[in-house]
């Protein structure tokens, strides 16, 4: 790893979560309705209704754009270099996590709610191993 590099893998996750969040709720948000109470739980009612559409296709698109854009983005503002390589590795490990996750986790009614945070943990950690990946020297 290069020479100080902890700031710059902090950076990247923490710029992947910000922008898969950030993309989350303007999708699910307001293409929902604005009951921003429900739009933390991913639906965990298990119904199928117009909101939960747009539940699922906010962390879908803030996983596959949201993830990468903040990673490069956050990388570029910390200064460092091969922010491309970040965002695209960032791109894969978030959606291959996200989606072994919310195959693994349950999300019944009379589950604990636990879906949510594991998710946005996973968008964490998959732009912070992205950039170490990136910047590891073999």
């Amino acid at each position: 790893m290069e020479t100080n590099e902890g700031r710059g893998v902090f950076a990247s996750g923490a710029g992947a979560l910000l922008g898969a969040l950030g993309v989350y709720l303007l999708i699910a948000g307001f293409g929902g309705g604005v009951d921003w109470r429900t739009r933390w739980t991913f639906d965990q009612a298990g119904r199928l209704e117009l909101e939960g559409v747009f539940i699922f296709f906010g962390l879908v698109v803030g996983v596959v754009l949201g993830a990468p854009a903040g990673a490069a983005f956050a990388v570029r503002l910390a200064g460092r270099g091969r922010a491309l390589r970040t965002a695209l590795l960032a791109l894969v490990l978030a959606a291959v996590s996200v989606t072994i996750l919310m195959r693994v986790v349950p999300t019944g009614p009379n589950d604990p709610v636990i879906a949510p945070y594991a998710v946005w943990a996973a968008v964490f950690a998959a732009g912070a191993a992205a950039r170490a990946i990136v910047t590891r020297r073999t």
